[in-house]
């Protein structure tokens, strides 16, 4: 594979790092379920499903939407992780004085469990085209708006 192969498959690797992580599902001709998961920062998780929303609500033609619900889909998992063997070298220097082991003397550090979190959130949003809403109204969302903002801050 030559370097502009490699360097390709680099490009797409690094995009996959850096876009969200948000993605939706049309539940019928103006709903759709936007999922969002991410690293640790909630904010992250926030602004990927608004992202996701207005992608979504581009995509198919609408300009505005609302957000019917929000759900915390965070996930907590705990696992177990065995403590590591570790085999001692039969004889160390250490300047003039030797420090002795016997052969092939172990150690095994202590088990442990390990917590991972995942923040997630689920949205529901329904939405609309240009005259069917009034987006002077509390809670509505422009799409191009939400895509301008983001856009600008990357």
């Amino acid at each position: 594979m030559g370097k502009v192969g490699i360097l390709a498959i680099l490009a797409g690797l690094l995009a996959g790092c850096v876009t969200p992580n948000a993605e939706g599902t049309m539940l019928n001709d103006n709903t759709a379920l936007i999922s969002s998961t991410g690293s640790v920062d909630r904010m992250e998780i926030v602004d990927n499903a608004l992202k996701g929303a207005a992608n979504v609500t581009s995509a198919h033609g609408y300009r505005y939407f609302v957000i019917l619900t929000a759900d915390n889909t965070s996930t907590s998992t705990t696992m177990f992780v065995p403590g590591l063997r570790l085999q001692m070298p039969s004889n160390r220097s250490f300047g003039r004085t030797n420090f002795f082991t016997a052969t092939g003397a172990t150690y095994t550090a202590p088990d442990r469990m390990v917590t991972r979190f995942k923040p997630g959130l689920d949205i529901i949003i329904q939405m609309y085209r240009q005259g069917e809403i009034d987006p002077n109204i509390l809670g509505v969302w422009n799409a191009d708006v939400v895509l301008g903002r983001f856009a600008s801050a990357q």
